[in-house]
Formats: structure tokens, C-alpha cells, sequence
């Protein structure tokens, strides 16, 4: 088939063809329309609530602020019966008037056949909040999981890769102790698309990829998030691995009307329990205690418009510390074997690392008709990330004949080794990287729904900015390399699993050399290096779907598409763009029979 008869046969479809008369379809004149919200016993407005017009095959869904609306109803007495997960299905008896419209809200109650156990205490709206998102799972027509945000409790920090890693199915990737990003069935995270509100994400990765960063991206603006693992025509094409879509908190979604939520929290590691300022790896004095603060509040102005302002602050320190021991079977000159090896060096590791992350969201909904919703959400995100890598190397080396020669020998047993005379070595490392990322980004969605026709379209920006400033910036190298100033033989005794016992240093007079006295050391490399990336995204997307009251069984037809333009720019110190186009065009047809048509088109 040409392509200019596809996008025929396209346009034709999203028309509903011709409006074939149908024994099940009423006449116009004698025919009206129902309107409403539906919303559960604590205000909460609920989205993909199936409302249906009994004994008739007029069905429709609530849409993500819970209004439906039911067109071309039999005028005169109709009952209305609505079903949503964990509640009662509940029938409401009306009376439609020929050639108008009634609008009715409805209220469901929850399930009444309880199963009576233990007494336990739960929070309400940790309760209500899973209801809605089982239901959002349940209603999807993929394999897809809907987790509430607060499923979990909180979130220390508000981390979204620390929620991430709790939802089945995903992997996460880590960097050092931090969530970096996640994979979905067994594919990369750079294969994993991330947006917010059905808006793509900008990378924010020091690589040439479209991995997602996670780290700078905060929790408390957002109500749910979907994860999709098996992709559908109207998913985006590159999300491979799977897709995830982070669902912000509207003023739409609960009739409980303007309200404020916030909450203050202090993190602290239980290895560094101390309230005034000591010294570590950054070559200054630090605070390890972090009081944090977050917020959400909805403001109502009318039942057509409302706003939700969100924000955090987190601080968190952490400090790692890691024992690393070599053992050797070969060498020159030692006697080593694999049956008898001798414990050649002992590594310290200390890596702390100082995260500080704030975040404010504003979103705002206005109903512009009874069937129209207009949103626009504005965010910005700022990571600060100090991270040290600190070294303490002793090695008594792999030569067992010293220099000079009239030196001692190496001689080992299960518990000691004693090094070579010049033959050892004592090492102090240093890294340090000093990293900031800032992102931002604005969208706006249009959602138009008369019972016929279902629109939804966006547009949307998103940038972050990471970077790394050099040594003349922040005042500091990346790296540093310190030694002993002269050779050295290495003594271990007392060797356990994890560490020597005790460890001591000669010099090639065989007087002993204090390891810890930093005027034994001299400092022999410093290096120094930065980044600076630039990634972003833009996008718009449009969907159309037109339902087809006029067969004999529920179904309806969706045409749409998507355009993103992506880029990444990495200054080290020159310019080296990364540039990604794409565009895609899609169809779906669907029926609640066993009659499907799916054809993408790319």
C-alpha cells in the first residue's frame, strides 16, 4: 500500500467512517447525555472508573480527574452502573431528558464482604493511594505496574532511583551507594525512556547515551508511577527495555479542596552519629547530620482551576569504608606458590560522599470547557554531589632478593609476611570530584473529551546541565599521589581476613619509618580535570481517538503521533554535540470483542 493511502485510510478511520445506522444506536432527537465525576468516601477523584449504561453497550472510562461522560443515552429512565477496583459496583437509577444533558457525580462506597483479622493500623491515604494505583494497573491494556508513592512510606530523601528499586521487575544500577538508574527486562538503562506527565526527560548522563539520571530528580510532586514493560503502538519507539512515566500530583484529584502537606526529617549514618562539625576527606570540617524539609500544597480556586506547588530539600552524608587485601603465588625470587602464597599488600579505602538536592514543582490545571482540561507544570531540580576517594596502600612487593644485596630477604608464613629490604612501598591516594547538575523544564498537555471524541496533545522542554569544575575553580585537584621519600621494606604480622595485624616500614638501614607521620611522605602527581554536558529534549505529541457508537459492540479507533528532538553537548574543553531525531506516527484500533488492528508506521 502507497503511504498517501495509508494516511488516507488513517484520516477515514479517525473520522469513524461514516455514521452507519445500527439497531443499537439511539436516535439523536430521542437521545441525551450524562455528566459527572466520580470520586471515592475521602474526596479522592478517581481516573478509568468504568461507568456503563446497563443493558446497552454505552461505556466509557473517567479520565484522570474522574469526569465522564456518556453520549447519545436513551432519553428517559436509564440506570448508570459504575465499577472500580476495591469498591462496591454501585447502579444509579436517572432520568435523561430528550436532546439534553444531566450531569450526576457519583460517590463509591469500598467492598463490604471484609475478611476479619488481626487488628492492624494503616494510614488512609497510603490505602486510597494503592487502591488507585491497582486499578490504574489493572485497567491498562499492557503489562504495566502503577506504584502509589506512598505504597513505600516515606522515602528518606526523596530519592526517586531509592523508590525505583522496590518496584518488580526493574534493576537498578548503582553508583557507589546511589541509585543511578534502572533497567527494565534485562535491557540497559539507556533502553529505559523515562517521562513526567507523558513528557520525556532529559539524560543528564556524562556520557553519549540517553540514559536517565535519576539522582537529581526528586519524589514529593508526584502522585504514581508507571512503569510499562511491554511497549504498544502508541509507546515511544526508543523505549525498548521498557518506559516510565512519573505522574505529578494535580489539585484535580481529590474534592477535599485547598490544603497543605509538609514534613521536616534529619538523615544521618549510623557510622558518623556526631552533632558538631569534623574533619574527613574533603580537607575541611563538615556537618554529617542534615535536617530536611518538604512540602506539597494545592490551592483551589474554583472547581475549573487549581494549582500544586511541591518542593524538598535533602542532605545526605555518607561515608563508606573498604578493606582490601592481596594475596600472591608468584613473584621473583619469593617462593610463592598457589599452595603457599604470601600476603603481599593491604589497602584502606575511605570514600565519603556529601549529596545536597532541592526541588520545586508548580502545576496547574484549568478546566477551559465542561470537556476540556489544560495543564502547564514548570520544575527545576539543583544536585550538588561532593565525592572523595581516599587511599592508604602498604606492599611489601613481589621481589623477594633486596636492594641492596646485603638486605633482608623476604620471608612469609601463614600469618606475616616480611618484605625485601627496598623492595616495599607506602602510598597515600586522593581523588576528589566536586559534581553539580542542574535541570528544568516546562510542559503543557490539553485533554479534550465529549464521550465521541477523545484528544489528548503536548508539548514539552527539559534540560540539565552537569558539570565538574577544574583545580583554579573549586580549589582542589581530582587526584593527588603521595609516597613514602624513600624505599622501603614492608613488615606484616597478625594477619587476620580483612587486615594485618600490625604493619610496619624500614628504611635500607633497617631503621624503622613512622607510616604515620605525614612528614615521611612526599607528594609526587597531582591531576586535575572537568566536564561540562549539556543535555535536553523537546517534544510534542498528538493523540486522537474517536469511538464507534454505531457497531453492535463497544470499540473505538486512535490515530497519533509523536516528534522529539534530543541533544547533548560535552565541553572537555571543546565541543563535542551528540544530536538525536525522532519522530513517530502510530495507530491503534480496539474492541471489547476479539477484534484487534495495531499499525505503526515509523
Amino acid at each position: 500500500m502507497k503511504r498517501n493511502h495509508v494516511f488516507a485510510l488513517l484520516f477515514a478511520l479517525s473520522l469513524g467512517l461514516a455514521p452507519v445506522p445500527a439497531v443499537h444506536a439511539a436516535d439523536a432527537s430521542a437521545s441525551g447525555a450524562v455528566t459527572g465525576r466520580i470520586q471515592l468516601t475521602t474526596g479522592q477523584y478517581v481516573g478509568n472508573a468504568t461507568v456503563e449504561v446497563k443493558g446497552s453497550n454505552l461505556g466509557t472510562q473517567t479520565d484522570p480527574f474522574g469526569y465522564y461522560r456518556l453520549t447519545n443515552v436513551p432519553s428517559g429512565p436509564v440506570v448508570i452502573q459504575v465499577m472500580y477496583t476495591g469498591h462496591e459496583p454501585l447502579e444509579v437509577t436517572l432520568e435523561v431528558p430528550a436532546g439534553g444533558s444531566l450531569t450526576r457525580d457519583i460517590t463509591l462506597n469500598p467492598r463490604s464482604d471484609v475478611v476479619t483479622m488481626q487488628k492492624f493500623n494503616v494510614n488512609e491515604r497510603e490505602v486510597i493511594a494503592e487502591e488507585i494505583a491497582t486499578h490504574e494497573q489493572k485497567s491498562a491494556p499492557n503489562i504495566k505496574n502503577v506504584i502509589a508513592t506512598d505504597a513505600f512510606g516515606d522515602i528518606t530523601g526523596g530519592n526517586l532511583g531509592d523508590f525505583l528499586q522496590y518496584v518488580p521487575g526493574l534493576t537498578v544500577e548503582y553508583s557507589d551507594i546511589e541509585v543511578a538508574g534502572v533497567s527494565a527486562r534485562g535491557f540497559g538503562s539507556a533502553l529505559t525512556n523515562y517521562t513526567s506527565d507523558g513528557a520525556p526527560l532529559a539524560g543528564g548522563d556524562i556520557s553519549a547515551t540517553r540514559r536517565t539520571r535519576l539522582n537529581h530528580l526528586g519524589l514529593n510532586n508526584l502522585a504514581r508511577i508507571e512503569v510499562t514493560k511491554v511497549p504498544t503502538p502508541a509507546n515511544p519507539a526508543d523505549s525498548m527495555g521498557g518506559s516510565v512515566n512519573l505522574v505529578s500530583k494535580s489539585s484535580f484529584d481529590t474534592a477535599a479542596g485547598s490544603q497543605l502537606n509538609w514534613g521536616v526529617n534529619m538523615f544521618a549514618n549510623s557510622k558518623a552519629m556526631h552533632f558538631s562539625k569534623v574533619p574527613h576527606g574533603f580537607d575541611r570540617e563538615l556537618y554529617l547530620i542534615y535536617p530536611g524539609v518538604s512540602f506539597d500544597a494545592t490551592w483551589v480556586v474554583n472547581k475549573n482551576l487549581g494549582v500544586v506547588i511541591s518542593g524538598d530539600s535533602a542532605q545526605q552524608f555518607n561515608e563508606q569504608h573498604i578493606s582490601t587485601t592481596t594475596w600472591n603465588a608468584g613473584g621473583t625470587g619469593t617462593g610463592a606458590s598457589f599452595a603457599n602464597p604470601y600476603f603481599q599488600s593491604f589497602q584502606l579505602t575511605d570514600n565519603p560522599r556529601d549529596k545536597r538536592r532541592k526541588s520545586l514543582t508548580v502545576k496547574a490545571d484549568w478546566r477551559v470547557t465542561p470537556n476540556s482540561v489544560l495543564s502547564l507544570g514548570v520544575q527545576g531540580n539543583n544536585l550538588y554531589v561532593h565525592i572523595s576517594s581516599n587511599t592508604f596502600t602498604q606492599n611489601a612487593g613481589t621481589n623477594g632478593t633486596p636492594t641492596p644485596a646485603t638486605g633482608t630477604r623476604m620471608t612469609f608464613g601463614p600469618d606475616f609476611t616480611n618484605g625485601a629490604t627496598g623492595r616495599g612501598s607506602a602510598n597515600l591516594g586522593s581523588g576528589s570530584q566536586k559534581q553539580s547538575a542542574i535541570g528544568n523544564g516546562v510542559n503543557a498537555r490539553y485533554r479534550f473529551d465529549n464521550g465521541e471524541w477523545n484528544l489528548n496533545s503536548g508539548v514539552s522542554l527539559n534540560k540539565t546541565r552537569r558539570f565538574d569544575y577544574g583545580a583554579p575553580a573549586d580549589g582542589m585537584f581530582n587526584g593527588t599521589s603521595i609516597a613514602l621519600r624513600g624505599p622501603v621494606r614492608i613488615e606484616f604480622s597478625a594477619l587476620e581476613p580483612d587486615r594485618p595485624g600490625t604493619t610496619r616500614a624500614f628504611d635500607n638501614n633497617n631503621q624503622e619509618i613512622d607510616l604515620y607521620n605525614i612528614n615521611n611522605y612526599i607528594q609526587t602527581a597531582a591531576t586535575d580535570s572537568s566536564y561540562f554536558y549539556r543535555t535536553g529534549v523537546e517534544a510534542a505529541d498528538l493523540s486522537v481517538r474517536r469511538r464507534l457508537g454505531w457497531l453492535p459492540f463497544p470499540a473505538t479507533v486512535q490515530v497519533g503521533g509523536v516528534w522529539s528532538h534530543q541533544w547533548m553537548n560535552h565541553r572537555c574543553p571543546g565541543v563535542c554535540p551528540h544530536l538525536i531525531l525522532r519522530w513517530q506516527l502510530g495507530m491503534i484500533a480496539s474492541a471489547l470483542v476479539p477484534l484487534a488492528l495495531s499499525v505503526n508506521i515509523k
